[in-house]
């Protein structure tokens, strides 16, 4: 039991470590913003959609928009506007935002393209299963197996512990004391006032 606990410990650590190192990388560029640059690169265009396609509405715009101008994601916001339409789009990595004049047949495009550490930013904070978007519900999916992982990586690694007599004091005063920071922290953070 002890050598299969042992191998199966090592091979769930080694799978979690990738999704581990962009949760603590992005985790430390969120605590200390100034330490990375995060300044989006934005850019402005302007297309010609006249006369507007047949049927037209919000969700069939956009979709003349994805294969006029290569925009790619989910469409995440259509809102009617006086003049026409406010569409917004987006993946991981970019978000557009259109504004559609139906009076100059006009639809001005607003991409913006995170950097990297933005980029892991917005990873960070992605966690369900039910978008609308495949890669999303892929990489929510992933950080439930890769929680389960952890969870596993915690009971085993105590079970190991405690295999080892002379290593019983020192596992359970880790224990304790991990236990405690982190008890702590969670109090503080819901008690300290912003």
């Amino acid at each position: 039991m002890y050598r299969w606990m042992r191998n199966a410990h090592l091979l769930v650590g080694l799978l979690a470590v990738p999704m581990l190192l962009m949760y603590g990388l992005s985790a430390v560029e969120m605590a200390h913003p100034t330490w990375f640059s995060r300044r989006p690169e934005v850019r402005e265009q302007f297309v010609q959609i006249n006369p507007a396609p047949a049927g037209s509405d919000g969700r069939t715009l956009a979709r003349d928009l994805m294969q006029r101008c290569g925009l790619r994601g989910v469409l995440m916001a259509v809102k009617p506007t006086a003049k026409g339409y406010h569409l917004e789009l987006g993946r991981v990595g970019t978000s557009y935002t259109v504004d559609y004049d139906r009076t100059l047949g006009e639809a001005r495009i607003r991409t913006t393209t995170r950097t990297f550490m933005g980029m892991l930013n917005r990873l960070h904070h992605i966690g369900t299963v039910r978008s609308p978007s495949l890669a999303v519900d892929a990489l929510g999916a992933l950080v439930l197996l890769v929680s389960v992982c952890v969870v596993w990586l915690a009971v085993s690694g105590i079970y190991l512990w405690f295999q080892f007599h002379r290593e019983r004091v020192i596992g359970s005063v880790l224990l304790a004391l991990s236990i405690a920071y982190g008890l702590t922290l969670m109090i503080l953070i819901r008690t300290a006032s912003p």
